[in-house]
């Protein structure tokens, strides 16, 4: 049906797309509810690029198909689906293409594949767990997947009854106590973009949060951010990947219009929904030290995600 649609993906499609893909790869291990691969081919392009977390990235479908289908035997009767309250975000990028993020909770059951994919996770066999992670995709105007990096930390399975509340990791630190002086913020550059506005330097982004007024940052219900480590580049660094599901509540600033295109009244106080994605170098950083933010990219688009209270 997709194939019909004028570009760019409306909402509704990208929504009906996710809830595809996320049907199409439940059941995992369960003989009684195999990984649907017939769908998931029709949803993916032939040279879809892939990348896994620590693994090499694939450069066609059927390579990615090989390695995956013993990724997704490891989520025994998964059942996937998008935390209550969130949503998936679209930006639409090139081409008209659609730059999706959505999160996701698996809920299945830990199997002796599951500790050979992911190593010991402190669950046995046959415990019920969940992991909570982000799907990040790129979508063509025919609705046909380009581009697929899921992310996810092995650290992040859980028993099913745990809850994310008390998040330790050193990012929910830094959104609850944002300030220029943190230690992840110790890097003399830092790659920033915005939606609509546009990319800049570390002192464009703490500049344009200055007219964020008394701002509050709030981690999603039923989310937890992810940090997660890819294959150390060809220099060596090991830069880690992170996604914020983050609730911006703040007083509206008129100069703000003119960055996002928006006609929003002075003083209004708005929410603004963003999966902020940072990558972190943590080359040479023992677990306990901070790393460096070395890229912050919050993903929104301004006219859907920003709203007046």
């Amino acid at each position: 049906a997709f194939s019909a649609l004028m570009a760019p993906l409306t909402q509704e499609a990208v929504q009906k797309w996710v809830d595809d893909f996320m049907k199409a790869t439940s059941g995992g291990g369960d003989p009684k509810c195999p990984t649907d691969w017939k769908r998931i081919e029709e949803l993916m392009s032939k040279r879809c690029t892939v990348v896994m977390p620590g693994e090499p990235q694939y450069k066609k479908f059927d390579d990615w198909k090989k390695k995956a289908t013993i990724y997704y035997n490891s989520f025994k009767g998964a059942k996937r689906t998008i935390p209550a309250g969130a949503i998936p975000i679209v930006m639409i990028g090139k081409k008209d293409d659609a730059e999706v993020i959505v999160p996701e909770e698996t809920k299945f059951e830990w199997n002796s594949g599951s500790t050979l994919a992911f190593g010991n996770a402190g669950l046995t066999t046959t415990t019920k767990s969940k992991v909570v992670l982000y799907h990040r995709f790129t979508l063509s105007s025919k609705g046909e997947c380009s581009w697929y990096s899921p992310l996810f930390a092995i650290s992040d399975f859980k028993k099913e009854e745990l809850g994310y509340e008390n998040d330790s990791k050193e990012i929910t630190k830094l959104y609850a106590d944002w300030t220029e002086e943190h230690p992840l913020f110790a890097a003399e550059e830092i790659a920033v973009q915005w939606p609509v506005v546009g990319k800049m330097d570390k002192a464009g982004l703490f500049s344009l949060l200055k007219n964020f007024g008394d701002c509050k940052r709030t981690v999603m219900e039923g989310c937890s951010p992810i940090s997660m480590a890819f294959l150390p580049d060809k220099d060596g660094k090991v830069v880690h990947d992170c996604i914020v599901p983050v609730i911006y509540t703040f007083k509206w600033c008129t100069a703000l219009n003119e960055a996002f295109k928006l006609s929003l009244p002075d003083g209004a106080q708005v929410e603004l929904r963003s999966y902020d994605c940072m990558k972190v170098d943590r080359t040479g950083i023992v677990a306990a030290d901070f790393g460096k933010v070395i890229s912050f990219a919050p993903h929104f688009d301004p006219a859907v995600h920003i709203k007046v209270l």
